[in-house]
């Protein structure tokens, strides 16, 4: 544990002796990382659906339906 109090301590000293301008650059660029990994989650486990038929007759649609689920397809 001592290895995350001196890596804490460095970057308090490292924090400390940047601008305010350079804190806000660094904020900014830590918040668009984090963003960027959180959209890139939702989309990548976002499921795509498309229409697999349409203008169906009640019979064929069963049919069909029959075939997916047989196919364990959801």
């Amino acid at each position: 544990m001592e290895v995350f109090e001196t890596l804490k301590q460095q970057l308090m000293t490292l924090w400390q002796r940047w601008t305010m301008a350079q804190r806000v650059g660094i904020s900014a660029a830590a918040a668009a990382c984090v963003a960027a990994v959180v959209g890139t989650f939702i989309w990548a486990t976002r499921a795509d659906y498309v229409v697999l038929a349409n203008s169906l007759t009640p019979q064929r649609a069963a049919e069909i339906a029959g075939v997916l689920d047989t196919e364990q397809i959801e």
